[in-house]
């Protein structure tokens, strides 16, 4: 009897792993959205055995090109070669034999599948998407969120839950989007956000430039699913809530720099940062200047 497991497991590295891994960062240790498992790992040569995946799964490669060998279903094996950046799709269901013959690094982010439900049913109109394993796939879409996804896993502290939630539900949708043939058909026209909604979405962010703040507070303000409020409110402004927020954050430093004499560390404290440090990263970065600098110049 296959083995099941689930998003909920502390790992599912050993589940999904082609080899003997070990994990090297996991979502479990920092703030991520408990429906959402993301981890890395590195594995040695080795076999991974069937199982029972009761998880959706978007895998990607990151080591440099490595041979597998994959059970077909015909009960052969067969060479595939992944280079880095190949991403492989599991839906939930039976996950069969891979075979790794050189050592081989991944990242993955496992979702539940309530909320894989919940996305296909806010993002494409309710329809159903026939879900199959995909391997081998290049996608640049889906690899920068990967790349911002690792990047806060590793740093041990994810700089906001509203970043955080906009990045996985983006995976989430892009990953959809390579099942569906013609994505554009299953989504509804997306419009700009009423005029009252973006007020009150503006307001809520400017009130909250210290807190975390999540991307479904945003979409409840105003009535919406997470998934379409995220869409109406990129039509409207060009930009995500976290980096309209964040831009918010900046021009609000920006405003004490200039009107007051208060400490750096207050500042950055006002404005939602964790440190003075982080601060003054986030303000070079798009600005041009250090914080210090910017208050010198005036």
């Amino acid at each position: 009897m296959l083995q099941t497991i689930t998003a909920s497991h502390k790992s599912l590295t050993p589940v999904i792993a082609p080899g003997p891994a070990k994990v090297l960062f996991t979502s479990r240790e920092i703030d991520f959205p408990e429906p959402v498992l993301m981890e890395r790992y590195v594995c040695e040569p080795g076999e991974r055995v069937e199982a029972q995946l009761d998880a959706y799964v978007v895998s990607m490669h990151l080591a440099r090109s490595t041979v597998f060998e994959q059970r077909t279903p015909l009960g052969r094996f067969r060479n595939i070669v992944k280079s880095e950046g190949a991403i492989t799709l599991f839906p939930a269901g039976r996950i069969t034999e891979v075979k790794v013959k050189g050592a081989a690094e991944f990242a993955y982010c496992a979702f539940a599948p309530e909320y894989m439900r919940e996305v296909m049913e806010e993002e494409f109109s309710g329809r159903s998407i026939p879900l199959h394993i995909r391997t081998n796939l290049h996608d640049i879409r889906l690899r920068q969120l990967f790349e911002r996804l690792i990047a806060l896993l590793q740093s041990g502290s994810p700089c906001g839950r509203l970043y955080v939630d906009s990045l996985t539900h983006e995976l989430a949708i892009r990953s959809l989007e390579l099942h569906a043939e013609r994505a554009s058909a299953y989504r509804e026209k997306i419009s700009a956000l009423p005029p009252y909604a973006f007020r009150r979405v503006a307001e809520m962010l400017g009130d909250n430039l210290h807190a975390r703040i999540r991307l479904g507070d945003l979409a409840s303000l105003c009535g919406y699913s997470r998934a379409h409020f995220l869409r109406m409110f990129q039509v409207t402004t060009g930009v995500t809530p976290y980096e309209y927020h964040m831009q918010m954050r900046i021009h609000h430093a920006m405003t004490l720099l200039t009107s007051s004499t208060s400490p750096l560390i207050d500042i950055a404290a006002a404005c939602g940062f964790s440190s003075q440090s982080h601060l003054a990263s986030v303000f070079r970065k798009r600005i041009g200047t250090t914080p210090s600098e910017f208050r010198r110049q005036l």
